[in-house]
């Protein structure tokens, strides 16, 4: 069975959504099939794209508490 990309990243959010790890095997199991080479390949690009939207998440902290943090591990 041919799977494509998007069921792919699906599967992997579904996986995560369920606090499961998405896996190959895992992934497979819940798109329905496909070959470990094709997943492999998108989960790949998968892990990219989530890692670039939860690096886009860290928002450092306030000026004032970095500073405070630093007068407190100064102390």
């Amino acid at each position: 069975m041919t799977i494509t990309r998007e069921a792919i990243f699906q599967a992997a959010d579904e996986l995560v959504g369920r606090g499961q790890e998405p896996t190959l095997a895992t992934v497979r199991a819940t798109g329905g099939g496909g070959s470990y080479t094709k997943i492999s390949e998108a989960m790949q690009a998968w892990r990219q794209q989530r890692d670039a939207i939860l690096q886009a998440r860290v928002v450092p902290p306030p000026a004032a508490m970095q500073d405070r943090a630093t007068q407190w591990v100064m102390e």
